[in-house]
């Protein structure tokens, strides 16, 4: 069953902490549904299907047609026999609309000539041998420390930067096209990549970073990838107790958590709304907190402070 998002007004709106609990549970039961389907399948014992994305940050709400991403993970030379095996259980045995892709599981990171590590750290593996996972991670972790600093400053420019550019914009009145938060008029789209992706890509960005601290066993960071929890307000609070994030209080972290909670709520509840002026008032403290705490997480001299390759 979906979880709905009716948002008529602020006393008919759904507690935003039980929504976000909602469809995480959802989520999860949409991810196990699949998972079961797809380990009946006779794959070669190298390969491995996950899923990221929406499913993977356990955002799925079953509402109309919202792609689920299943990710192959194998050899090339398995590639054909294993898509094929996969796409043909996805059209008979499963409902919905599924995008099949391949990853080459000795570059995880880096994906058509571009440092994109996001996939792998949101990612929820649905089938392959348990017992060899480790050495996916451990593939992660190892190319992320051999990472080229250009390659680093890639993703920093045009995953992070970018959605970062997007919030400051929104809050300082520039775009109110896509996010007026004067009139109250919020397009979906817009929100997601002005408040949902800055977050994300921030704290993705952390983690390559910390990865990528000189004098720590890769096996310890294949423990912290394998405990990471998927959706995004809980990952804020676990970096926060790993110290991944210094710079922030527990007051940042509970602001940032609701900011997200939040923002997902509106991505979710249509394609165009228009607030009540609380509810304009609500996000309009969402979005400045994000941009100041946002603000405080300072790459540079968390790398500097840490040894971190550059």
């Amino acid at each position: 069953m979906a979880v709905e998002a009716k948002y008529t007004d602020s006393s008919a709106r759904l507690d935003i902490l039980d929504y976000n609990s909602k469809i995480q549970e959802y989520s999860l039961g949409e991810v196990s549904s699949v998972s079961k389907v797809l380990k009946k399948l006779e794959l070669p014992s190298s390969a491995f299907v996950c899923t990221s994305g929406t499913a993977g940050k356990l955002e799925l709400t079953g509402a109309g047609n919202e792609p689920i991403r299943l990710c192959v993970v194998c050899d090339r030379s398995d590639l054909d026999d294993t898509s094929n095996k996969v796409g043909k259980c996805v059209s008979e045995q499963l409902k919905g609309n599924f995008r099949i892709e391949w990853r080459d599981p000795s570059h995880p990171v880096q994906i058509d000539d571009k440092c994109f590590p996001s996939h792998f750290i949101h990612q929820i593996l649905l089938s392959g041998d348990p017992t060899k996972v480790d050495e996916l991670y451990y593939q992660f972790v190892k190319e992320v420390q051999e990472l080229p600093g250009e390659m680093r400053q890639k993703f920093r420019k045009h995953f992070v930067a970018n959605h970062l550019g997007q919030l400051s914009q929104v809050v300082s009145g520039v775009d109110s096209e896509s996010v007026d938060l004067n009139k109250g008029v919020i397009a979906a789209c817009g929100l997601k990549h002005s408040l949902l992706l800055p977050i994300q890509y921030v704290l993705d960005l952390r983690i390559i970073d910390a990865i990528r601290v000189l004098g720590h066993w890769p096996k310890d960071y294949v423990s912290f990838l394998k405990l990471i929890p998927k959706a995004i307000p809980e990952l804020i609070d676990y970096m926060y107790q790993e110290r991944l994030l210094p710079e922030l209080s527990m007051e940042d972290v509970q602001d940032l958590q609701n900011a997200y909670r939040l923002g997902l709520f509106y991505c979710q509840n249509g394609e165009v709304i228009q607030c009540t002026d609380p509810e304009r008032i609500e996000l309009q403290e969402a979005y400045d907190n994000t941009h100041r705490i946002l603000g405080k997480i300072d790459s540079g001299q968390f790398c500097k402070t840490r040894g971190t390759i550059t």
